[in-house]
């Protein structure tokens, strides 16, 4: 509910301060958006919107800009009344406009279907005269309301926690003076305080008329009105935050802790509340993203013992595991050799050592060429070698001819790091991947994620991932693997 309570005079002589000289009929507007103000309609726009003409789509035109910009509408009535703009002009569902078509602007009372300009959707709007007022009053009822609850309810949580305020910064909008009284519903007009001491009067609906507003604005400039709803949550908080005045609030904010793994954690906003945020260790990640997984306690936790204090919104934790479907290995060998040999037990591949075989074949005249391999091992009907190079030119030759008889051979060099002998085994297996810096997971439905240098493949038993790597693993990334369903195994 929204009362204005207004004392008026008879005397002629009495002259009325300019700031409160506004257009009554100034009452029956929409307040546009904060985040996408509406230009003053044109004479024409206001003659369009009661009379109704022709328009001349131009380019860059959409139904939504037309609307706000002919009619003066806010944005939600504009979207709103887009389905009816359709219909009048049968044009159909398609969303791009032909330029230089034209197009009928109905009258308001036509394009909101209504058969009198004094209802909005269904609630009508009445002058109402107070007995226990000496002035004339006011009522202004919109009708149906938006439903309040867990949006609002959430939204109130965060900002406590965000800026903790005294019971006084949210009282309700109450202002009495000896030429009115104004009151603003708070279930229907929220308060919230901000960071200059001032208020933030929420306008969800945009139902606030612009002279109620300059009245409010005129008692405390400090008072701030948005004219957002809560259900598009990224633009309300981007209006919430800016009217807070905080020190500094930068959107879309990264941040890297360590090189090679490398955790990242993504923030719709971080927000210094005082130029002495940064030195106290005192700095707000806020997101709002309900698209994305809220962070895990253990990575909220090592944030605030680096000085970043972590809020979700609407975080979305998972209640239990879904069981371990990825593996990661970390090798933590550094010679070729043992390297060789971890990565043959990980791709489960039961090997030989020293194991000799016939490099003439069975048809040799009675001779036997016998050469030594330093691993053996048949996958899928054909036999591989795996020999450790030490730059013997005999042992060469052998190696190249036992390629030549039909063996995939796998030759080491001292110098190789894991890198190289991970890219050999991959390329003479014939295995999809390469060696680089992978993402674990994707961020798109994560507000944070690792990277990290390896191998990736998919596990041909499930269809979970196997990661391979060198990298030495620290309990927190150990920690936020495990959170999302990968075993860390370390050989």
């Amino acid at each position: 509910m929204l009362v204005v309570c207004i004392l008026l005079t008879a005397s002629s002589a009495w002259g009325m301060d300019p700031r409160f000289e506004l257009d009554p009929k100034a009452l029956d507007k929409k307040v546009p958006s904060s985040a996408a103000p509406a230009a003053r309609p044109s004479e024409k726009a206001r003659h369009v919107s009661v009379q109704g003409t022709a328009y001349t789509i131009k380019p860059g035109d959409n139904l939504f800009k037309i609307l706000m910009r002919e009619y003066g509408l806010s944005n939600d009535e504009a979207e709103k009344l887009i389905p009816r703009f359709r219909d009048i002009n049968h044009l159909g569902s398609g969303k791009n406009l032909q330029v230089g078509k034209t197009i009928q602007m109905p009258s308001l009372t036509k394009l909101r279907g209504e058969t009198d300009v004094g209802e909005r959707r269904g609630g009508k709007r009445k002058l109402l005269v107070r007995n226990d007022q000496p002035a004339a009053s006011f009522h202004l009822d919109n009708g149906a309301r938006e439903e309040r609850g867990i949006r609002m309810e959430a939204v109130r949580k965060v900002w406590d926690s965000l800026l903790p305020a005294p019971p006084v910064a949210s009282e309700p909008v109450d202002i009495r003076s000896d030429s009115y009284s104004l009151s603003l519903d708070p279930g229907r007009y929220p308060v919230f305080p901000a960071a200059d001491g001032g208020k933030i009067v929420v306008d969800r609906e945009g139902k606030i008329p612009p002279l109620v507003k300059s009245l409010i604005m005129s008692q405390d400039p400090k008072t701030r009105v948005i004219h957002e709803n809560p259900a598009n949550r990224r633009r309300f908080f981007s209006s919430l935050l800016a009217a807070a005045k905080f020190y500094s609030v930068e959107e879309d904010f990264r941040m890297d802790f360590g090189v090679d793994p490398k955790v990242t954690v993504l923030a719709d906003y971080k927000i210094e509340k005082n130029a002495d945020s940064l030195m106290r260790n005192d700095i707000v990640l806020l997101n709002v993203n309900d698209a994305r997984r809220g962070l895990p306690p253990v990575l909220t936790g090592f944030l605030e013992s680096k000085g970043f204090h972590a809020i979700d919104t609407y975080p979305v934790y998972r209640e239990g595991r879904h069981g371990e479907q990825h593996r990661v290995f970390q090798v933590t060998a550094r010679d070729p050799q043992t390297m060789a040999d971890s990565l043959m037990k990980f791709l489960a591949v039961p090997y030989k050592v020293d194991h000799s075989v016939n490099l003439l074949g069975g048809n040799a005249g009675g001779i036997s060429l016998m050469v030594r391999t330093d691993r053996y091992f048949e996958r899928g009907g054909t036999p591989y070698v795996v020999s450790f190079f030490d730059g013997d030119p005999v042992q060469y030759t052998l190696m190249r001819l036992l390629e030549g008889g039909g063996y995939r051979v796998i030759l080491l060099d001292a110098r190789d790091d894991f890198r190289k002998v991970a890219e050999k085994f991959l390329t003479r297996l014939r295995l999809p991947g390469s060696f680089a810096m992978h993402n674990l997971w994707s961020q798109a439905d994560s507000s944070y994620g690792i990277q990290m240098s390896g191998v990736m493949l998919q596990d041909g038993k499930s269809e979970g991932r196997v990661f391979l790597t060198d990298r030495e693993i620290d309990p927190l990334v150990k920690d936020l693997l495990e959170y999302n369903d990968f075993r860390v195994v370390r050989e």
